[in-house]
């Protein structure tokens, strides 16, 4: 039987070691899962350019939706910055740094559908229109 010196340290690294597990174990799900879609559109034609375009063409099918979810993504970080910006007062531990690179995170994924029709203007390419 074991004895417990320390409850609170037991928990804890118990604790911390179940929540490395679950993250590895969530981290090769989302890898198998990943394998298994891009297999089955790799699987679809029988050469290498084949597989390559049938994976370009599931991309671009899904390219609006990833924009969109971009710049709500952007959204929530330049909030985030901000709200990091006004807990600065109290908080030592909140830097500048890391204000800056979230609003600035944010402002990128918040123009990221103009920046990619812009460099299609530029290179000629029918721009891509989101919605």
């Amino acid at each position: 039987m074991r004895t417990f010196n320390h409850p609170v340290l037991f928990v804890c690294t118990h604790l911390s070691l179940a929540a490395e597990r679950l993250s590895q174990k969530m981290a090769q799900g989302i890898i198998a899962l990943i394998g298994l879609c891009t297999a089955q559109m790799a699987s679809a034609d029988e050469d290498i350019a084949g597989m390559v375009n049938s994976i370009t063409s599931g991309i671009t099918s899904v390219k609006p939706g990833l924009l969109l979810a971009a710049q709500v993504a952007g959204i929530g970080c330049v909030i985030a910055g901000i709200f990091l910006w006004l807990r600065k007062k109290n908080d030592p531990h909140v830097k500048g740094s890391h204000i800056a690179i979230f609003i600035g995170i944010g402002c990128i994924l918040i123009a990221l559908d103009q920046f990619i029709s812009r460099g299609q203007k530029q290179a000629g390419f029918r721009p891509v229109s989101v919605g």
